[in-house]
């Protein structure tokens, strides 16, 4: 007989698709069709004597790359991947801490008593720390928080942020991590992605020109959200579901987080963005964040071949987290 607490472990809890309908339950999430079911919570994997592992998307349809990463995941691994929403989804006064209860609500109905691991990725890696944050609250054992290339939340507007300072340490970790943005990056590119990005980049730079004259006859802001967040194919129905998010998101007041995070970051990062090796976790974190470097870039650590290296890492970190139920 199992010790209390140990069902969701066990995974005695965890119903839902087998992983042989893995590219199923990617569609699944990324569509939005859940078969009648309410819950943002979908089951990619149900097998396994491990803890299960609960994914949080970011707001760009990269759930799709969730498939591919936990393929390479142990098999005993189960893992459930978390929607925030989609076209359909409510958008009117959309909060991240109630938007996280729902989601801690569904996580409690699959594993009532912990522990549990939680890990987001991109932009969901917010939620995922409100998710945490709440499960922890509700006296849930929160083994791990793992946020995959997710930036923390910014504390500031945009135009409220003090312009950075081009110290000599500034100048070399920009001029490193070009090198790493052109092997990483600009050198594993398609010719046709290149040329979108570069399209994206044009019309944002222009939106950003002309964002203070006027509007006129009821003209919407020149600036569209899918080129200021470098997320361009995403498809005309996905706007307002991302405005409302990342209107929550800028909404959002992290408070101090005593449990452990762990950050997989990829080694490439934006050129223009924040460059704290530990994404800016550490501020809010109560233990040392431990940080560790997937040679990639943003997207492309979800894909092949780099995804290799990042399932190799989670596993390692989950594996750190609960070593009494290490294969």
């Amino acid at each position: 007989m199992s010790a209390p607490g140990t069902e969701c472990a066990l995974g005695r809890r965890v119903t839902g698709l087998r992983p042989r309908h893995l590219q199923y339950a990617a569609k699944v999430l990324l569509s939005g069709t859940r078969s009648g079911d309410t819950s943002p919570l979908v089951t990619i994997r149900a097998d396994g004597d491990r803890v299960p592992l609960f994914l949080v998307p970011g707001v760009g349809g990269e759930i799709v790359g969730f498939g591919t990463l936990v393929r390479h995941l142990p098999p005993t691994q189960p893992v459930h991947g978390l929607r925030a929403g989609g076209p359909d989804a409510p958008r009117s006064s959309l909060r991240m801490e109630s938007l996280a209860a729902t989601h801690a609500d569904a996580i409690r109905r699959v594993c009532p008593a912990g522990p549990y691991i939680v890990a987001g990725y991109s932009a969901g890696g917010i939620l995922a720390y409100e998710i945490a944050q709440q499960l922890r609250a509700g006296r849930g054992h929160v083994a791990l928080l793992a946020m995959i290339d997710a930036p923390v939340p910014p504390e500031l507007p945009e135009e409220a942020r003090p312009r950075r300072r081009w110290t000599p340490a500034e100048v070399f970790r920009f001029v490193k991590n070009v090198g790493w943005w052109i092997v990483d990056d600009l050198r594993t590119s398609t010719a046709a992605d290149l040329l979108l990005r570069a399209r994206s980049k044009a019309r944002l730079l222009r939106g950003l020109l002309h964002r203070d004259v006027p509007l006129v006859h009821g003209a919407r802001d020149q600036v569209d959200i899918r080129d200021r967040l470098g997320v361009p194919r995403l498809p005309d129905q996905f706007v307002p579901w991302l405005e409302a998010y990342i209107d929550a998101i800028g909404h959002y007041y992290p408070q101090p987080y005593p449990g452990r995070i762990v950050v997989l970051r990829a080694r490439a990062q934006p050129l223009f963005g924040g460059l704290k090796h530990d994404r800016g976790w550490g501020e809010l974190a109560g233990h040392p964040v431990e940080v560790r470097v997937i040679a990639g870039e943003h997207d492309n650590i979800l894909r092949e071949p780099r995804v290799r290296q990042l399932a190799a890492a989670l596993t390692d970190v989950l594996d750190a987290a609960l070593p009494e139920v290490r294969n």
